[in-house]
């Protein structure tokens, strides 16, 4: 699962549509919105993550995860 997500992270092509789609004045501002929605997640998904494990069953979180991909 690990070798997966950095894979897709390593082949991103998301950034190649900000330029594409975004006006020509406002590809650096869409681009550092869209780091910025990355960036919250990488805050926000362990913390959801740390709320539905309960003991030693991590069965919702994997759940979460599978249902996200």
């Amino acid at each position: 699962m690990t070798i997966a997500f950095f894979g897709n992270g390593l082949a991103s092509i998301t950034w190649v549509f900000v330029s594409l789609i975004a006006p020509k004045h406002l590809v650096g501002l869409i681009g550092g919105v869209f780091n910025l929605m990355g960036g919250l997640s990488a805050v926000i998904v362990p913390v959801v993550i740390g709320a539905l494990v309960d003991k030693d069953d991590f069965s919702p979180a994997l759940f979460l995860l599978g249902a996200s991909q």
